[in-house]
């Protein structure tokens, strides 16, 4: 800002008074962004920054009084244009600087007031999905360890084989269900070792097809996401003496997951809506937000759900 103002004739007759002026005009910089801003911002101790304010005025105002002892000309008409244009020039900087780093100070206690926001808010969106995981995989073991204990009750002879895919599938839960992603390959091998774990117990009447598409095979997703739906199809539509088929699609292509599940209505649930759905809509909200879409529909003999995640 000084290269704005004839500083090279200041320099000429007192070099000390520049270096003064730098040195104050750095200290107002540096004083009002990194001391009065974030006070104010806070809306404390709003009278020492007020003290401030006055303080420095003064002290520029004794830089003014310095200045009209600086290079005194002969001709007292002279003396008095330079004497006046340098003033205003000392004015001139100083409040400049002075909004110019209130300004500075602000955004930066804007851009450091946002990161803390998110910040809370993303520690927030973690401990609610802890909750809904904690919520989730205790609902998931129940049913499985009640599928087993039918073929058990029945003498199945498959009862050892299904409680050995079990071991695998809590193998899965615990060593992949706290991770935050896994690839889309592994969370298909977990739903399919389901499959057949559910297919163990079915009869005749059931049918149920499984196709998978993957173009990414590294391509990454939250854990045991999209096992809520497929474990709602074999709850809510298999019947030991009624035909229906549960057919379950998988894809991923160009970035994007799409899942579809139908199952015929066998029977209705307790509750219109189950934990396990309204979780997994949670889940969804909070880990990929604007950036899926999931339609669940019901026309009374056939339930669908179709849901599309980016990743």
């Amino acid at each position: 800002m000084l290269l704005f103002l004839p500083i090279k004739y200041w320099a000429a007759d007192s070099p000390f008074f520049i270096i003064l002026l730098v040195g104050w005009l750095y200290t107002v910089y540096f004083v009002n962004r990194h001391l009065c801003m974030p006070k104010l911002y806070k809306r404390k101790t709003v009278w020492k920054a007020a003290i401030w304010f006055l303080l420095s005025i003064g002290i520029t105002w004794c830089f003014i009084i310095y200045s009209g002892n600086v290079s005194q000309l002969e001709d007292p008409f002279d003396n008095k244009v330079v004497g006046n244009a340098r003033r205003l020039s000392v004015w001139f900087i100083f409040f400049l600087t002075t909004c110019f780093s209130l300004m500075i100070g602000f955004l930066t206690e804007l851009q450091r007031h946002t990161a803390e926001k998110q910040a809370v808010e993303y520690e927030k969106d973690r401990a609610e999905l802890a909750l809904y995981k904690a919520q989730i995989n205790p609902h998931f073991m129940f049913n499985t360890l009640n599928a087993i204990y039918g073929l058990i009750v029945s003498g199945s002879a498959q009862a050892e084989t299904a409680f050995v895919a079990f071991t695998e599938l809590l193998r899965y839960m615990f060593s992949k269900g706290t991770h935050d992603k896994v690839s889309v390959s592994e969370e298909i091998g977990y739903i399919s070792r389901y499959i057949d774990l559910r297919k163990l117990r079915l009869n005749e009447h059931t049918a149920v097809v499984f196709t998978h598409e993957e173009d990414n095979l590294s391509a990454e997703i939250e854990p045991m996401l999209l096992i809520t739906f497929i474990e709602n199809a074999f709850n809510y539509g298999v019947s030991s003496s009624h035909d229906g088929t549960i057919s379950i699609k998988l894809t991923v292509a160009d970035g994007t997951l799409t899942l579809s599940v139908s199952n015929p209505i066998q029977k209705r649930p307790s509750k219109p809506h189950g934990i396990g759905i309204e979780n997994c809509r949670k889940r969804l909200a909070l880990l990929y937000p604007d950036r899926h879409t999931l339609n669940i529909s019901d026309d009374g003999t056939t339930f669908q759900v179709s849901l599309s995640i980016t990743l």
